[in-house]
This record gives C-alpha cells, structure tokens and sequence, in this order.
C-alpha cells in the first residue's frame, strides 16, 4: 500500500531515518569532506533538526513520577562518560600546563550546563551539546503535553515570538542556561510545525515542491556560503527576512525530505544499523575520526581534489562502520550496556550493583 502521508513512510523507517540522518552528521564532522567542499555544509541544520524533531514525532507517553529520571539517565550518563573522557585527554595532551583546579572547574560547569561553549572548553569538541539539549527537549515537551489545551495555546504563542526573536538573546545565556534550553525555544514551533504537517496528505502530496524548495533554499545559502550553526544559535534575525526564511525553510524542508527518502534507503543494513545505536554513533564518531586523523598525519596531506575526494569518502566509511562496531559492541555487551548506555534508573550499573547489594 502506497504511503500518503510523510507519518506512513515514517513508521517503518524510523531507523532509516536516523541512519540517514547520522551519516550526514558524520560528514559535517569530517575535516577531509569539509576540505573538498567548504560552503557546502557551512549552512547545514537539517540533519540535527531531524533528531531533535523526532520526539515530537513519537506518541504521547504521560508524565510519570520517574519519567525525568529516567530519561535524565538515559541521555546524560553516555554524554558523562564521554565528556569525561574526552576532557582528561585534552588536559593532557593540550592543557597539561593548567593546575587540576581550573580543570575540573572546567568539567563541572560543561557536565551540569552542557552548553556547547563550556563543552568546548572543557573536552575540545563542540558536538557534547546535543544530549543535555535533547534530555531538555524531551522534558519540555513531555510537560507541553500535560498540559490543558488554552496553556498549550500560550506556551506554542511564547516559543513562536522566541523562535522569531532568538537572535536577540544575549550570548550568556545560551553559555549558561542548562539543558540547552534556548535552543528548545528554538526547535519547539518547528517541532510542532512538523507534528502537523506529517500528518497532512497535502503535504506528502507536495513532496516534489518540498523537495525543490529545499534545493533552493539550500542552495541559496551554499552560494552564498553563510554558515548556519543550531547549536551556538548562530542563526539569521528577522531584520534579515529573506535569509530568516530560507534558513527555516532549508532545515524544516530538509527534514521532510530525509523522511521521504528514508524507507528508499531502509533496505541497506547499514543504514538501519547506524540508526539503531545513532546515539552511541554520534558520541564516538569524533573520537574514531581524530584518532585517525592524528595518526595517519592527514592535517599534512597536500591532495588534489580527486585523491581528496577518495580519500574524505573512505574516511566517512571508515569512521561509520568503526563507530557502529564500537557501538554496537557495548549495546551487546550487558556490562558496558548497564553502565554506559542505560535505558533508564533502574537499568543503570551503581543502582543494579545496589539492589543486588541490598539483597543479599
């Protein structure tokens, strides 16, 4: 049965999606596809629009007394691991002058607020941002949910007028409001923007306009070459409308299309393989990629386009299938599964080490 709705192609190719949407992040995080084309993921915001849209695509779940918890535990235990890590290798190898204090001072206040400039400072990568503004965003929208109808209406005015006015927030706050909440005003209209529209066989209908329209206005903005940043709000104001609009129409319509050409894809193994961990996938790929990067000297390389071109794609390939390896390994693996990637409290390594303490 043919799919008339963008919600009907979405229901057995979530995975697909995600897959898709991983490999693009993948890419934008390359510094050798980067290098082949330099405009043209400068304005690129479709691929973490589409994760942090995807709650809002999900049923309706109702709020619980262990609802917070649990998902503060599913998003922030991997993103503590790791930004642990990674910021104990970057004292050590760029900052092993600093005394331990700063450090550490540096490690709490990127592990409590998770903005993508105190990540930066504390482990070296920007990319730690998106869990703790995913767990915002889910926590946002599950008390959106709850609540009646006329506040709905209020809460959906006040994020409409923050996602028009988002650039006029002064820097500090989007440095030190935790869970990157700023960044939920943002995503919140678009979000529920798209709740509406996959629903909508008039829109599925408009695919190739959608399509085209995303075509345009992205390449509009690769001609450009303007960057375009979610994660630091590095987006254009409403005093710029022509460029206000082609950044919402460039993500929103890029979104619809990744949904549209996921289940094309569904097929490739892979594919649904790198969505199925895209959480641990997003977390490891930087490292794989740097590690690689350092090692084979590539910052030195001097190639013509073609060799950089093999050579960028062989690196995607490389970093995608090392990183699901690694994923997938710790999902398989009940230890590193229990205490890295727990689905909720209870599943949690310290509290099953608990219960079974408490039992004996």
């Amino acid at each position: 049965m043919c799919a008339t709705t963008f919600a009907e192609t979405l229901q057995s190719s979530v995975s697909a999606l995600k897959g898709l949407l991983i490999i693009l992040v993948i890419m934008d995080h390359n510094d050798l596809v980067r290098a082949v084309a330099p405009a043209l993921f400068k304005p690129l915001t479709f691929h973490v629009l589409g994760f942090l849209i995807l709650p809002f695509l999900v049923p309706v779940k109702p709020i619980d007394r262990y609802f917070f918890r649990d998902r503060l535990i599913r998003y922030l235990v991997p993103f503590w691991w790791v930004l642990t890590f990674t910021s104990v290798m970057y004292a050590l190898l760029f900052h092993s002058g600093d005394d331990l204090g700063t450090v550490i001072t540096h490690w709490l206040a990127a592990i409590t607020i998770g903005s993508a400039s105190l990540v930066k400072t504390s482990s070296g990568f920007y990319y730690l941002w998106f869990l703790p503004c995913l767990a915002g965003l889910v926590m946002a929208l599950s008390i959106f949910q709850s609540l009646k109808q006329p506040w709905q209406y209020a809460v959906t005015s006040v994020t409409v007028l923050g996602h028009v006015c988002i650039t006029a927030f002064p820097e500090i706050l989007l440095r030190y409001v935790p869970f990157g909440l700023l960044i939920v005003v943002w995503v919140f209209p678009l979000g529920l923007l798209m709740r509406w529209a996959v629903h909508r066989p008039a829109i599925f209908h408009g695919r190739y306009v959608i399509l085209g329209t995303f075509l345009c206005s992205y390449g509009y903005l690769v001609f450009l070459s303007l960057n375009v940043e979610i994660m630091t709000l590095q987006l254009y104001p409403l005093a710029e409308p022509l460029l206000f609009l082609t950044q919402d129409l460039s993500a929103f319509c890029g979104v619809l299309v990744a949904m549209w050409i996921a289940p094309r894809i569904g097929a490739l193994r892979i594919v649904n393989l790198l969505g199925k961990h895209s959480l641990m996938v997003y977390l490891l790929h930087p490292l794989v990629f740097f590690l690689g990067y350092k090692l084979l000297g590539a910052a030195n390389w001097n190639l013509d386009f073609y060799p950089l071109l093999v050579a960028a794609l062989l690196s995607v390939a490389l970093t995608a299938l090392i990183s699901v390896a690694l994923a997938s390994a710790i999902a398989h693996t009940p230890l590193t599964r229990t205490w890295l990637t727990p689905k909720d409290w209870n599943d949690w390594g310290p509290v099953r080490l608990a219960a079974r303490w408490s039992g004996r």
